[in-house]
C-alpha cells in the first residue's frame, strides 16, 4: 500500500480484508485504468521489489 512517503508497505490482514470489500483511494488494483500525463494505462500486474506493471492503452478515437 502507498504510505504517502514515497514507498509501498505490506498490508495487514485486517487492512487487506477491508480493501477487498470496497474501493479505497491510494490503492491500485489489477485491471484499473490510470491516466498519467495525458496517457492512459491499465494496471497489468504487481511484481516483487514493489514494481507495478502498466500496459499503455491506445489513444481513444473521437467521432467528431
Amino acid at each position: 500500500m502507498d504510505t504517502g512517503e514515497g514507498h509501498l508497505a505490506p498490508l495487514s490482514e485486517e487492512k487487506f480484508k477491508e480493501l477487498t470489500t470496497k474501493r479505497v483511494d491510494g490503492v491500485f488494483s489489477v485491471g484499473e485504468i490510470l491516466e498519467i500525463k495525458g496517457s492512459r494505462f491499465k494496471v497489468h500486474a504487481f511484481r516483487a521489489g514493489k514494481k507495478m506493471i502498466l500496459k499503455i492503452l491506445p489513444e481513444e478515437v473521437s467521432n467528431g
